[in-house]
């Protein structure tokens, strides 16, 4: 006799309904991201757990009924309202940075992301938004932005030139008296510039080896030369220094001039 139990096509549909929202509220609660369903006017409708922690709020009841958009900081509050209404036309696409408002006030960056379902005819009836507390990145980022504004600081300081070229024989960096006194050009036609380019006609086969040495065979060197300034005729007389430096597999030379006119 055949003992398998049969489940009426309607009750497993029901089953597999079920089996679908637990693994959705699974993967919400497993999410280290933000995880908020609204509807299209932005109220909130579902809080993950880490939204909640990424707010400072204790519990879904706080937040739920309540405007997304209350809790941006005004500054940023109507540049979200139109990014969501260019997201919906297919404008925009990506993440979007926004600072946040926790519930003890403080501001915290957020990066969020938005995706709409739609009904049976097409038409977006809820939002999901994906949100990420970036607070460590802009951290980071801050400490970089330092560490540039020191290393542009000092080098800008040197009493000379100092510069670093690439394989291609191009300026990559170098400081505000080699920009504005030798070059003599904008900042970004500078990295357009070859080094050689700037050195006397009678000198460039001699500083061309010299720069070849150094970037091929990782060789130290100093020389004189005749260096023009910002095109030339006009020159003065540089003890040139180079030193080869490896960086991702790419290598660059690295030197100084010290004006011996």
């Amino acid at each position: 006799m055949d003992t398998d139990i049969k489940v009426p096509s309607d009750d497993a549909s029901e089953l597999e309904h079920v089996h679908s929202a637990q693994l959705y509220q699974a993967i919400i609660a497993a999410s280290a991201d933000g995880i908020t369903t609204t509807d299209m006017k932005g109220v909130m409708l579902d809080i993950s757990p880490a939204s909640l922690k990424i707010f400072g709020y204790d519990s879904p009841e706080e937040l739920i009924g309540r405007s997304l958009f209350d809790f941006i900081a005004p500054e940023d509050s109507v540049r979200a309202t139109a990014d969501m209404a260019q997201k919906l036309l297919g404008k925009i696409d990506g993440t979007r940075e926004y600072r946040g408002i926790r519930k003890d006030g403080r501001i915290v960056p957020v990066e969020v992301n938005a995706e709409f379902i739609k009904n049976d005819l097409g038409i977006p009836i809820r939002m999901v938004l994906t949100i990420r507390d970036i607070t460590e990145r802009k951290k980071s980022e801050a400490i970089v932005l330092h560490e540039q504004l020191f290393s542009k600081i000092v080098i800008d300081s040197i009493p000379g030139t100092f510069y670093v070229i690439g394989a291609d024989g191009k300026y990559v960096r170098c400081n505000a008296y080699q920009r504005d006194e030798i070059v003599g050009k904008s900042e970004e036609e500078v990295f357009k510039t070859y080094a050689i380019d700037t050195i006397h006609p009678d000198d460039r086969a001699l500083i061309q080896s010299k720069i070849e040495n150094v970037l091929t065979n990782g060789v130290d060197e100093v020389v004189e030369g005749r260096v023009l300034l910002k095109g030339g005729p006009e020159f003065r007389w540089f003890l040139m220094t180079g030193r080869r430096m490896t960086m991702e597999g790419n290598v660059f030379l690295v030197g100084t001039g010290i004006d011996m006119t």
